[in-house]
Formats: structure tokens, C-alpha cells, sequence
């Protein structure tokens, strides 16, 4: 949810940058940039990584990695405890969001649930608008696989 986010919001919180050839093995990546225990970063263009991870040690160590070589970017991150808390918010929201106030679609494998009231279809990003201008962009910094 906190890479949908920051999607949404266009953006990264991005505070540094380093491209360049990386390994990643046995959950531990190799960097050269500083970086400290729970700071997030974000990794493009690998196969295998893509996507944010939080610091767990002074080895960089990132939870649910795979091994991996790969030439990419990892991006530094400064993520507001207030955006980390909305997403937890965001997504509490999206799981106890109860069925009965769902439009359901299924036509052929395509299926699709959204929340209505008496205005139509609401998205979390409707629900959770005024919370998210704050942290809006205008334009995005960093493309993360085709946006």
C-alpha cells in the first residue's frame, strides 16, 4: 500500500540516489551510500526486487528479498511518519470496508468491487482525498516501471 501511495501522491520522499550495479544475497544488499536502520529505499530495475524495503540493520538487510544481481537505482527515502500512519489507516480502511455497500462486476475473468453510496462508486482515494493533498505532487520525480 505505501508504494500505491506514493503512486498516487506522485511522490517518493526521495532524499538520495545511487545507480549502479547491485547483489543482493541472502536478504542482505550491497550499497554504497549510507543509509540508517529503518529508513526505507526503493529499488528499480531489477527482475526480482522492484519495490520499497525497509532497512532492518547496519548490514542492509531487507525483509522478503530474493537473491539477485541486477544494475538498477536505489533511492533513499524520508517517509513522513504521518503518510506511514495514513497508509495503515488506507489500508485498515480497505479491508474492513464492508461488502454490502459494494457494486460487483464479473464479465467473462474480468471482476471488479467497488464501494457506492446513494452518489455512485467511492474509491479509497475519494474517501481519503484531504488526507492525501498534503503530501501531492504536481509532478512526478522518480518513474517508477511505466507511469
Amino acid at each position: 500500500m505505501l508504494l500505491e501511495l506514493m503512486r498516487e501522491c506522485k511522490n517518493f520522499f526521495d532524499i538520495s540516489e545511487e545507480t549502479g550495479n547491485f547483489v543482493i544475497d541472502n536478504n542482505i544488499i550491497s550499497l554504497s551510500n549510507d543509509y540508517i536502520i529503518d529508513q526505507y529505499i526503493l529499488i528499480t530495475g531489477s527482475v526480482l526486487n522492484n519495490g520499497i524495503y525497509k532497512i532492518k540493520d547496519n548490514l542492509y538487510t531487507l525483509e522478503n528479498s530474493k537473491d539477485e544481481g541486477f544494475t538498477g537505482t536505489i533511492y533513499g527515502l524520508a517517509i513522513p511518519k504521518d503518510f506511514i500512519k495514513l497508509s495503515e489507516t488506507i489500508e485498515k480502511y480497505i479491508q474492513d470496508n464492508p461488502q454490502s455497500n459494494k457494486i460487483r462486476e464479473k464479465i467473462g475473468s474480468y471482476d471488479v468491487s467497488m464501494a457506492s453510496n446513494e452518489k455512485g462508486t467511492i474509491t479509497w482515494q475519494q474517501v481519503f482525498a484531504r488526507d492525501l493533498n498534503p503530501f501531492r505532487r504536481m509532478f512526478k520525480h522518480i518513474d517508477i516501471w511505466g507511469d
